[in-house]
């Protein structure tokens, strides 16, 4: 879960509208699990991955990969995400992650 933020705010931070177009470098992660967690990204369509012999290439993030990214950059936000699964003995899926980061945004608003 941290690793799906940590490229999403990569490709966020080094797009600049130019797109990205490359494998991302995240420390503290070898190649295949970000690999990995950017091949599932795409089936997710939170990022376009396009596999090649040899390698892969992350062209640009997608409206979700956007909307999941900036439910998840306020970091009190997402640690209180974080705990909130950890202590309740439950993994991390997409639809209850989002669920979480909505409804703490939505209590850090106000709303």
């Amino acid at each position: 879960m941290d690793l799906i933020r940590a490229i999403l705010l990569d490709i966020e931070e080094k797009d600049k509208g130019k797109g990205y177009n490359k494998e991302p470098e995240i420390p503290g992660y070898s190649l295949k699990e970000i690999e990995y967690h950017c091949m599932i990204m795409g089936e997710a369509e939170l990022i376009r991955y396009s596999p090649y012999k040899g390698g892969y290439v992350v062209s640009r993030m997608t409206w979700q990969g956007h909307e999941f990214q900036a439910l998840s950059s306020n970091n009190n936000v997402w640690e209180k995400t974080k705990k909130t699964l950890l202590d309740k003995g439950i993994d991390f899926t997409f639809d209850i992650g989002v669920k979480l980061l909505t409804r703490y945004t939505n209590e850090l608003l106000g709303a």
